[in-house]
């Protein structure tokens, strides 16, 4: 009966013997790791831009404000009824529109001008791809050439594939990876002559 009531407050008591224990003994700190942050899927990565002109930003800052200002006015104007309907929105919108059709239409022609200004300094200021000499245009000009060959070719014989016996097939298959090859170290060839002209 004895060894009964000791089993049974040894089983009693146990769980709080470990719970004391890890209360007591505090987990080592382990120093954070920064983790680089992944782009978003779907979102594409940002691409350095060379910033615009500051006479060019100017114009595009004074459009902006003058845009929003136009916005503020006509929010305010909105503002200004109790509760109004879509109906008495639209009135004042189209009201708005009439009072500053002028000012409307000379921030039309202002972001005209500004996108064409935007796109002809971009025009302009485009980093130049590397210049191609004329060994690794010639060796791409023949490169293009036997592919044509190739995926002619190629297509030729899957249309004898299709009235093709056993033993013709496997002749013909043959014949196919033999021009896969080919290919394979035409391809090799060209990018060898590209890297070396680059080193």
């Amino acid at each position: 009966m004895k060894n009964k009531w000791i089993l049974l407050l040894a089983v009693l008591v146990a769980p709080f013997a470990t719970y004391a224990q890890e209360v007591e003994t505090p987990e080592p700190e382990q120093p954070e790791i920064e983790k680089p942050e992944r782009p978003r899927r779907g979102e594409r990565p940002e691409i350095e831009r060379p910033e615009l002109p500051d006479d060019l930003q100017s114009q595009i800052d004074e459009f902006r404000t003058s845009q929003q200002e136009l916005r503020d006015q006509l929010r305010a104007l909105i503002e200004e009824l109790d509760e109004p309907s879509r109906e008495e929105i639209k009135a004042i919108a189209d009201q708005f529109r009439e009072d500053n059709a002028d000012l409307i239409a000379e921030q039309r022609e202002t972001a005209r001008e500004i996108r064409t200004a935007v796109r002809e300094w971009r025009k302009d200021n485009r980093p130049e791809p590397g210049e191609v000499s004329d060994t690794v245009r010639e060796a791409r000009k023949q490169f293009k050439e036997r592919r044509a060959e190739l995926m002619a070719e190629r297509k030729a014989l899957k249309e004898q594939l299709e009235d093709a016996t056993d033993e013709e097939r496997a002749a013909i298959l043959e014949q196919l990876q033999e021009q896969r090859d080919e290919f394979k170290s035409g391809r090799k060839g060209l990018r060898d002559v590209e890297k070396e002209l680059r080193n």
